[in-house]
């Protein structure tokens, strides 16, 4: 009787200091998966991860600021639109598996240079990370002035401003080697889908015009955005509050020239 109960004795000592050793690892599992949970760095509710972006001057690697970072994607045409600041950074949420058109936009910087604005695509992975991008300042370009756009009638495509838009043929005449981007605009009257066919119109129509008169093909871009970028932000479904007049309506009427590579 006495070895059976040592025997008794040593099975549930053995026993409960098995319990133990398990309840310790399980406790330790999951401290370390709470302590993954919470250490996963800049992780977001749509799976994804924040991605921050440094914008540079190419020639002085200084950073650039007020840079306009427009990142759109199929799903969305205007998906996010955030700018740098004063370090040159900017940041903004991403999601995993998208993939992105990505544009980097600096019409002057403290009113002396302007840049070649810079697309590219960009597919988003799960990871914090930091993406470095250089723009390049427009030096070579032979030409005067500013860049106006060309404006639109309502629901036409016809080219009224011949003035500017022979000027920019006079810029790309002048620099052979420039190639640019025309982005079409409409104000928000119609369909969506209508408004972003017009616009894509209104831009192949500068475009044929340009290739009328030799400008290679290679050298020119066309995209359109609908309504999707306006400059005055209209509420087409109020005509009261919301609602703009027809002068702010115009201004998104517009095609705009971007100088994308030179």
């Amino acid at each position: 009787m006495l070895k059976t109960h040592v025997l008794y004795r040593h099975l549930y000592f053995n026993f409960s200091f098995y319990l133990s050793g398990m309840k310790g690892f399980f406790t330790i599992l999951l401290m370390i998966c709470v302590a993954q949970i919470f250490a996963w760095p800049d992780s977001g509710a749509d799976g994804g991860a924040k991605t921050r972006f440094l914008v540079l001057d190419k020639k002085t690697h200084l950073p650039l600021e007020k840079v306009e970072i427009t990142i759109t994607s199929v799903k969305d045409p205007v998906l996010k639109k955030v700018f740098t600041s004063g370090n040159g950074m900017a940041e903004v949420q991403l999601a995993e598996g998208v993939n992105y058109r990505i544009e980097y936009a600096l019409d002057s910087h403290s009113d002396k240079y302007r840049y070649f604005t810079k697309s590219e695509s960009y597919l988003k992975k799960n990871t914090p990370n930091t993406d470095t991008v250089e723009l390049e300042r427009i030096e070579r370009i032979v030409c005067y002035g500013s860049f106006p756009n060309i404006y639109f009638a309502s629901n036409s495509a016809v080219v009224e401003d011949t003035a500017t838009l022979n000027m920019w043929l006079d810029i790309l005449i002048e620099n052979p080697t420039l190639e640019v981007e025309l982005t079409g605009h409409s104000d928000c009257k119609g369909t969506r889908q209508g408004n972003l066919l017009m616009s894509k119109k209104r831009a192949d129509v500068i475009a044929a015009y340009m290739f009328k008169k030799g400008i290679a093909k290679n050298r020119i871009a066309t995209i359109g955005w609908g309504d999707t970028r306006a400059v005055n932000a209209c509420d087409c479904k109020s005509s009261t509050i919301d609602g703009c007049g027809e002068e702010q309506y115009a201004k998104n009427r517009r095609v705009e020239i971007k100088f994308m590579k030179l």
